[in-house]
């Protein structure tokens, strides 16, 4: 459906995109006298590979599969590109607190991981005991 270079080129245009159409967020505030006040914030919307296989109208087997191409190689280095500048991307996002961490840090595989042996210690102290 593309070429490694028409690749890239519809990639640039989905990072437009996402600039230009940020996601409008709705909040709602009650004032002590009942009243409300509606208002509306602006927040990034996120750059990733399955927002951008939307954007392109293609399927992530379609994803997986252009490397076993003629020009596999070239769509290789395309591919590295835009999932390291998507990685990038969230990172930044979610450290300046424009996304949130946990779920960026979980889509990337970065989740804080804690071994537990399962042993529990039940024991209280009081005092000096």
């Amino acid at each position: 459906k593309y070429t490694p270079e028409e690749l890239w080129s519809k990639f640039e245009e989905y990072k437009q995109w996402c600039k230009d159409n940020p996601i409008e967020v709705m909040s709602k505030t009650e004032y002590a006298n009942g009243n409300f006040a509606k208002a509306s914030e602006y927040k990034p919307r996120y750059v990733s590979i399955g927002g951008f296989l939307i954007f392109i109208g293609c399927s992530d087997v379609w994803w997986t599969q252009i490397e076993h191409s003629k020009k596999g190689q070239e769509y290789s280095r395309v591919k590295a590109t835009i999932k390291k500048y998507c990685e990038q991307y969230q990172k930044e996002m979610a450290a300046s607190g424009l996304m949130k961490e946990n779920i960026i840090s979980r889509l990337l595989g970065l989740a804080d991981k804690k071994e537990v042996d399962g042993k529990v210690d039940f024991r209280f102290k009081f005092g000096d005991e």
